[in-house]
């Protein structure tokens, strides 16, 4: 997963493999160091909601899209 946030927006690019481990309802994650100490976790999943939702948490970035979008 490549994450790109700036702008009031976040941009994930996401590989096959990734794509189809989302769509059977799996959460991809991935970790960004930033040095030895500080760590930031990014969580890309679907929901049944129709729209996406991002949400923080204690160095946590997650972001729910509508299934039909992973499909």
């Amino acid at each position: 997963m490549k994450i790109r946030i700036g702008d009031q927006s976040l941009r994930v690019r996401i590989s096959l493999a990734e794509a189809e481990a989302l769509h059977q309802g799996k959460e991809i994650t991935t970790t960004l160091h930033f040095n030895a100490i500080d760590v930031f976790e990014v969580v890309l999943r679907t929901w049944n909601l129709s729209i996406a939702e991002v949400h923080y948490q204690a160095n946590q970035l997650t972001a729910s899209i509508p299934l039909e979008v992973s499909q």
